[in-house]
């Protein structure tokens, strides 16, 4: 402003289509007003240098860095327009406030977190354009029958509905009766008439049908026996039948599992007789290793992502925040600015990478986050609201290690 000279040497700005007057700068400092901004757009700023900076395909909420030294006014072109902002400092320039379509989040040492804008409104339906109707049940063909649901019959006044059956019903008439074996005592002799089931006496309960196969013994085939013979011409002994059970004496169930038979076990494996004269082969052993040759280990302690002698620049880095800082065991102190001391236990970092896009990354101690690439020479994390900020080296002009602690 007028009071503070301290020109911005960037501005984080995030960019709301729905512009708005400025709260600090009228119409004479910033043509950028009140109004409806495209979205999607390309977006381009020149500098007092005559450095260009285009940023593509920029949408509702996104944020990105311009950098000076400004002109007294800035001016902004995108996609079917431009405008301008005042950045000499004889009108303020204060965080927080959104100046057309650009709210300005951080300057110098002034920094505020990107709000979260609320989901976009649907758009205004065009006078004359067709609107989506909700869908009519289609119009009967003249001479063509319609199908109509048909609807259940009404119940008679005072009659208890019975609830759904969702059981099948027992149907005792398609269940076949038994069939019975007739006995007959000889060719010649009457056959007894089959044997019906007693027909129930009235209110004496009734048992509920065997749902089980009953067990047949006459369509049991009997075991077959083998007969023993003395001699070709002696006579041939008579099958031995099972003992008849004595009643009341319990009988063994019989043995449904297949007896242990230790005849088709093959007999272990054992080692080939040696041939006289034949070389025998040993097992391959591992080679033994040549007094002072090195053995592949395991990696233990630090990993070099890169320095100067190797490796190439990550795409991204993940690291985790300790409030408690310590120096770095790789970097020196003109390589990384963040060292040893009392960081806050949580906080939000300002991070921007080489093209521009900035970050506000809440953290917490213990907690790991992830930086995306590419990334500047002295890289510098702002905590914000604090005037706080350190920098560390991700070119690989310096060593950067795995396990290395830089600062926080």
């Amino acid at each position: 402003s007028k009071d503070n000279k301290d020109k911005p040497e960037f501005l984080v700005i995030q960019y709301v289509p729905t512009g708005v007057n400025s709260a600090y700068q009228d119409a004479d400092k910033a043509t950028c007003r009140a109004g409806t901004y495209p979205t999607p757009t390309n977006i381009v700023m020149t500098n007092k240098d005559g450095q260009t900076q285009t940023f593509s395909n920029v949408e509702r909420g996104d944020v990105f860095t311009i950098r000076g030294p400004f002109n007294a006014e800035t001016y902004f072109t995108y996609d079917g327009g431009h405008c301008s902002i005042h950045t000499s400092c004889s009108a303020p320039l204060v965080t927080n406030d959104q100046i057309g379509p650009f709210k300005i989040l951080a300057g110098n040492e002034c920094l505020t977190d990107p709000p979260t804008l609320p989901p976009s409104p649907p758009p205004t339906p065009t006078p004359g354009s067709p609107t989506s109707a909700p869908t009519s049940p289609p119009t009967p063909i003249p001479g063509m029958p319609t199908h109509e649901p048909t609807p259940p019959p009404t119940p008679t006044p005072g009659t208890p509905t019975a609830a759904p059956n969702t059981l099948p019903p027992f149907d005792l008439i398609d269940t076949p009766p038994p069939t019975l074996r007739p006995s007959s005592t000889s060719q010649e002799g009457p056959t007894s008439e089959p044997t019906l089931p007693p027909t129930p006496t009235p209110g004496t309960p009734t048992s509920a049908p065997n749902t089980l196969p009953p067990f047949d013994l006459i369509d049991t085939p009997p075991p077959t026996l083998r007969p023993s013979s003395t001699s070709q011409e002696g006579p041939t002994s008579e099958p031995t039948l099972p003992p008849t059970p004595t009643p009341g004496t319990p009988t063994s169930a019989p043995n449904t599992l297949p007896p242990f038979d230790l005849i088709d076990t093959p007999p272990p494996t054992s080692p080939p007789t040696p041939i006289p004269g034949m070389p025998t082969s040993e097992p391959t052993l591992p080679p033994t290793p040549t007094p002072g040759t090195p053995t592949a280990e395991p990696l233990e302690g630090p990993c070099e992502i890169c320095s100067k002698n190797e490796g190439t620049q990550p795409d991204e880095l993940t690291i985790v925040y300790r409030s408690e800082g310590k120096d770095s065991e790789f970097q020196n102190e003109r390589e990384a600015s963040c060292g040893v001391g009392t960081y806050p236990e949580s906080a939000t970092l300002i991070f921007t990478n080489d093209n521009g896009v900035v970050r506000a990354i809440d953290v917490k101690d213990g907690e790991a986050f992830t930086i995306v690439g590419p990334f500047k020479d002295k890289t510098s994390f702002q905590f914000s609201g604090e005037t706080t900020k350190c920098t560390i080296t991700l070119s690989c002009s310096a060593p950067l290690v795995a396990g290395d602690q830089l600062g926080p």
